[in-house]
């Protein structure tokens, strides 16, 4: 299991996240992530082109996918 930063690029807004750190098997797996999965909040963009992603490491043996960490900008 890969660790990756995934980022938006777009300006950010009160209650929207700004990124989070997940753990996938691939870089695709990693953007198609959204911190919000209901999409109630609207606070991650659908468009992919508004999010970068970077591998950052390897997870530790045993990790489950998902986020690991997110940074939430509360209003």
């Amino acid at each position: 299991m890969n660790l990756y930063l995934v980022e938006r690029l777009d300006r950010v807004g009160y209650d929207q996240y700004s990124a989070f750190v997940v753990a996938a098997s691939t870089q695709e797996a990693a953007v198609n992530t959204s911190p919000d999965p209901s999409g109630l909040l609207h606070a991650w963009p659908t468009d992919r082109a508004l999010i970068d992603v970077q591998y950052i490491g390897t997870a530790a043996f045993g990790l489950p996918a998902g986020i690991v960490l997110a940074s939430f900008n509360a209003g």
